[in-house]
């Protein structure tokens, strides 16, 4: 009704931004070249900002080009609590029940990210084997997969 009314042809400041309209300023672009940085060099990364910064607009943007069948993102948003806490939300994230003891908590969380790993090695082999396939099969002159 709103849109309507100051003649918007979207909703402004949704959760899904498009990033075709954020400004690149200086500060994006480091953001967005450390995220990218992740994607090169696997490991866990941590963006943090003052309020107001852009923090969730620049994770969902990156989380989108992304895919999610090589990617798992992980949003967890940890305001107040316990490291236990942040623990718990991590297992949840990773569609975990989480254990009672901290202990169990991380080898939970630690053996659902190797598990990841390794589906997603599976994965890129089997991509990559599909391409060869077909190139080969190309090459043959007989039908692509």
């Amino acid at each position: 009704m709103w849109e309507a009314f100051f003649g918007f042809k979207k909703t402004p400041f949704s959760d899904r931004p498009d990033a075709k309209q954020l400004f690149a300023s200086a500060a994006w672009q480091q953001v967005k070249t450390r995220l990218e940085f992740l994607t090169q060099h696997p490991g866990a990364g941590l963006l943090t900002g003052e309020v107001g910064a852009g923090k969730s607009t620049a994770a969902r943007v990156f989380a989108a080009s992304l895919n999610p069948s090589l990617y798992k993102i992980l949003y967890v948003h940890f305001t107040t609590g316990s490291a236990l806490d942040l623990l718990r939300q991590i297992a949840l994230a990773l569609d975990l029940e989480p254990a009672h003891f901290r202990g169990d908590l991380v080898r939970q969380i630690s053996d659902a990210i190797v598990r990841l790993n390794q589906s997603k090695k599976q994965h890129r082999f089997s991509s990559a084997t599909k391409r060869i396939c077909c190139r080969i099969r190309r090459s043959s002159n007989s039908p692509c997969c």
